[in-house]
Formats: structure tokens, sequence, C-alpha cells
């Protein structure tokens, strides 16, 4: 693990690293993109993302802990407002998702209004070409209770109906080492037939290797990359589909009409 600069990809059993940012656009080449990490403080590590958004040039990015940024300072060139929920009194958590102004979204009320335990989420509905795909940024603190975490992920796969689904985000779950909220967490999975498809370490230190990120989703074609780049100590991911909308690939600057979407309403308090 310490010498992964020197080499293309690193092999785990649990999958790849991407290292090779030729390789990294190759593959996500034409397809629409989903970017998500854990962001540790989005005020903070803002200008990283900026960089990290510019290369490779994504449709969706879903954030974990945010933290409680101002609206005002954390805006990204080509993308909406960031649509948040934070907690209103105490540092840390927090989610967000900002979508490319190349698409229209929805704010999926229904879900945001749902009643957790533990888990921190916010939802849209985005419309990508012929796609048509309901992104979910989630966050589970570590150390929650197993029995609260399954209870909060049952709810939400249970009020998310029918269509396209993508849930990202950190949920401290680590899917490299088999315990009971693993097993009961795939099998809950499973039964809305879902899939989590990160396969590789998405947290990395010198003592230890987690695969904590995840990204969940009942589209067949999605493929996840977790690549070297990293806003703060998590890895980022890219998870790839379908293939962009040929009208709208030299448009990065349009400004599409955002349904149902007020701006004093795009950060809610948990």
């Amino acid at each position: 693990i310490t010498n992964m600069e020197s080499e293309d990809y690193i092999e785990q059993e649990t999958g790849k690293l991407w290292t090779n940012d030729n390789e990294i656009k190759d593959r996500s080449y034409n397809k629409n993109v989903i970017l998500s990490t854990n962001i540790r403080s989005l005020a903070s590590n803002h200008s990283e993302l900026a960089q990290i958004s510019k290369k490779y040039n994504p449709d969706i990015i879903v954030l974990s802990e945010i933290w409680n940024p101002h609206i005002g300072a954390v805006s990204l060139t080509g993308f909406h407002q960031l649509v948040a929920k934070t907690r209103p009194s105490s540092r840390g958590g927090g989610v967000g998702i900002y979508i490319s102004k190349q698409h229209r979204f929805e704010i999926l009320e229904k879900v945001n209004n749902l009643s957790m335990k533990c888990l921190e989420l916010i939802g849209v509905k985005v419309y990508l070409g012929k796609y048509v795909v309901k992104i979910i940024a989630t966050y589970r603190p570590p150390n929650t209770n197993p029995s609260d975490t399954i209870h909060d992920i049952d709810q939400l796969l249970n009020n998310l109906g029918n269509g396209n689904v993508v849930i990202a985000g950190d949920l401290n779950i680590n899917l490299a080492k088999q315990t009971n909220i693993t097993s009961d967490y795939e099998n809950l999975l499973l039964s809305y037939g879902l899939i989590q498809h990160v396969k590789m370490f998405t947290r990395i230190t010198k003592n230890s290797a987690t695969l904590i990120d995840h990204c969940i989703s009942n589209m067949n074609d999605l493929d996840a990359m977790v690549i070297h780049e990293m806003c703060a100590d998590h890895q980022t991911i890219l998870s790839i589909f379908g293939e962009k909308d040929k009208s709208k690939q030299n448009s990065r600057n349009t400004v599409s009409t955002v349904d149902r979407v007020h701006k004093d309403n795009t950060i809610e308090k948990l």
C-alpha cells in the first residue's frame, strides 16, 4: 500500500485502485459520470474538489461529511447550486450533491423528509439524456448502532419507488471484512434488487485499508472505479454508466431548468 505511487494500479483482493489518468479517462469517455467522496469539510477542501472535478468532468458530485459550509463560498463552475443537508448545531456530518448545469433535476422531497435514527441523506432526481436517475447522498457516522443502521437503510429503500437509483456515500460499513452488519446490509440490498459496486479499499492509511465508501445501484451497466485522487483522506470514486446525451456534450455551461427547486431551500438542516 505504501508504494502505490510507483505502480499504474494496485491489485487487492477487493479490487483495483486506478492511478493511470489516461486509463481512467479512456474508461469514462462518453459515459455519464458520478464522482463521490468523503470530503471532511467542503469549505476546507473546496479547491481540491474543484481541481478533481475539472479533471474528470463529472455530471454529478456526491459528497459525505461536508460539515456546515456557507453555500455562497462553495460554488463550482458549471454546476447548479449545492443541494445539501447539514447538522444545525454540531461539527461534522452533512451530505451534498452538485448537478451539472447540463441537466434538469428535482428535489426528492419524500425521501428528504424521512425521519432517520442515524443515517444522514439528501436526494434528487436527475435527467441525464435517456436516463432518469434518483441520486441519494448518504453518510452514516462511525460506531452507530447496527440495528438503527439497517432500520434506516430499509426505510430509505422502501420509499425510493421504481426507477434507476444510485446511492453513494460513506456508510462506515467495512465490506473488506465480513461481520454481522455487513451480512445484514448486503442481504438487505439484495432483497431490493440492489448491488454495491465499489470493490476496492476507499480509505487507506499506513496501518489499515477499509472499504467504507459505497455506490449502490440497480443499474446493470454501472461500474465504479476507485481512483488515486483524494480531497481529504478518502479515495475518490467515479461511477460510470450509459452514454452521454450527444446533444449536451459540448454545452458544459448551458443552464438547465431546475424543477421544484427554490434557492433558499437547497440547504436543509437535519
